[in-house]
């Protein structure tokens, strides 16, 4: 009898060990992923990005190096008033898409000023401090994306999108909810006493936005029963001064929501892949770790794209600093955290030298995912 409580003992020292081993974070960078989604339905592939509201040319969908194209669209333009819809710039790349036999991944931009102007949703001024915008140092105007006028629009958004659109199969994604209420926020705007910190001055708390964001989801996935959802996957940069929670805390409660209920359609999605970004080992703080722990249910945008030198896209001095090293670099980013999908500017799917490239990285996702 003795034996047998030895041996058991040992087998559960060795479990122990195992699942201690299995949550080590080591220097902070990614644990090993969890297995690979079987069930996430999302389209693979290179998607040719082009500018807002711009009709993309003809070639942007008969490139054989090609899965699909991103529709991206400013909301103002296609709600132009409340209630008041313009279809035509998703329907005439809808048009061209299915000619060529490939999809569009439909991203909506911004929101209508009359949101807080007509409807009265609440706002705040803040000073735009990133370099890269052309408003760079402006005073801008921003909506409280809890407040309730404003998620009211989002449902109607759903709404009316989905009447038009949940059973089109050219629609390989739309990217909606998450980046609209959970992106963006100030660290610091302005109020009639000077500058002061965006979470002292409004009421904002991680759980009640995840609470309010839930819905918005589950309505979407109700809408569209057959078309895959990119959610952003965004950090809150003040998170961590606000509430003593790490700066990913409210992505990560809402990739979780999302993931658990709905893993055959929620996936997740981040702009700024780059040569430099996301680095091998990232700290367990950051939105690359949420996403590294979701794999082949996750996408991205380049941060720019490698025409410049490429500087922007090479911050941390690769070399050599070529357009086919940093490009093939920053796709080899994403493809180490098992993403699918990349959305890659118009100038360097256009640039004949990178042609071959292009061709590489959607040959190798089509190897492994659904088109």
């Amino acid at each position: 009898m003795t034996k047998y409580v030895l041996l058991a003992s040992f087998f559960l020292s060795l479990v122990f060990y195992a699942c201690k081993k299995s949550t080590d974070n080591g220097n902070g960078g990614i644990n090993p992923p969890p297995p690979a989604s079987t069930t996430f339905i999302g389209k693979g592939g290179i998607y040719y990005l082009g500018n807002a509201d711009v009709p993309l040319s003809t070639t942007a969908y008969t490139n054989p190096n090609l899965a699909g194209a991103v529709v991206r669209l400013k909301w103002e333009n296609l709600e132009t008033a409340p209630g008041v819809f313009n279809w035509s710039y998703i329907d005439g790349e809808l048009t061209k898409a299915k000619a060529s036999n490939k999809k569009i991944s439909v991203q909506v931009l911004g929101y209508p000023s009359w949101v807080i102007t007509t409807l009265g949703a609440g706002s705040y001024n803040y000073i735009d401090k990133n370099v890269n915008h052309s408003t760079y140092l402006d005073t801008l105007k921003d909506v409280i994306t809890w407040d309730n006028i404003y998620l009211n629009r989002i449902s109607n958004l759903v709404n009316n999108l989905s009447v038009r659109y949940s059973n089109d199969t050219s629609v390989a994604y739309f990217n909606l909810v998450s980046g609209q209420i959970s992106r963006g926020f100030p660290d610091t705007v302005i109020t009639a006493t000077g500058p002061k910190a965006f979470w002292t001055t409004f009421p904002y708390n991680a759980d009640t936005v995840v609470a309010k964001m839930k819905p918005l989801l589950d309505l979407y996935m109700t809408k569209f029963p057959k078309t895959p959802l990119w959610s952003s996957v965004d950090y809150v940069s003040f998170e961590s001064k606000a509430s003593g929670r790490a700066n990913n805390y409210l992505t990560s409660q809402y990739v979780a929501y999302g993931v658990t209920t709905y893993p055959d359609r929620f996936g997740c999605w981040r702009e700024d892949i780059a040569a430099c970004n996301p680095q091998p080992n990232v700290q367990n703080t950051s939105q690359w770790f949420v996403m590294g722990q979701n794999p082949t249910r996750t996408g991205a945008q380049m941060l720019w794209n490698v025409q410049d030198g490429p500087n922007r896209m090479n911050k941390c001095g690769i070399l050599p600093n070529t357009k086919q090293v940093v490009l093939d670099s920053s796709i080899n980013n994403g493809l180490r955290l098992g993403m699918r999908y990349f959305e890659v500017y118009a100038a360097d799917i256009n640039d004949a030298t990178l042609s071959i490239n292009i061709a590489n990285y959607n040959n190798t996702l089509k190897a492994k995912y659904s088109f």
